[in-house]
């Protein structure tokens, strides 16, 4: 089960995003550490018109495994915590 202390953070994350509907994701690991967080955003436009959007545990995941931790590439056996 996903603690209940990661909901704020997830909260705070969606507040940065653009969005209408806005979402935030934190990854944590197995130990309950946040690794990073994430929100949706809008990921192409063309003319001027949004084309696709990126969730935000995709945001999540990727800040994560670009997140280098002691000169090591993050690991990612944790689990995502979202919130809308």
């Amino acid at each position: 089960m996903i603690s209940d202390k990661f909901i704020p953070t997830a909260t705070y994350a969606a507040l940065e995003s653009s969005m209408m509907s806005r979402h935030g994701a934190v990854v944590f690991t197995s130990s309950n550490k946040p690794i990073a967080t994430g929100f949706n955003n809008i990921r192409s436009r063309t003319l001027n018109k949004i084309r696709t959007s990126e969730h935000a545990e995709v945001s999540a995941l990727r800040r994560a495994i670009n997140t280098k931790r002691g000169g090591k590439q993050s690991c990612l056996r944790g689990k995502v915590a979202t919130c809308c």
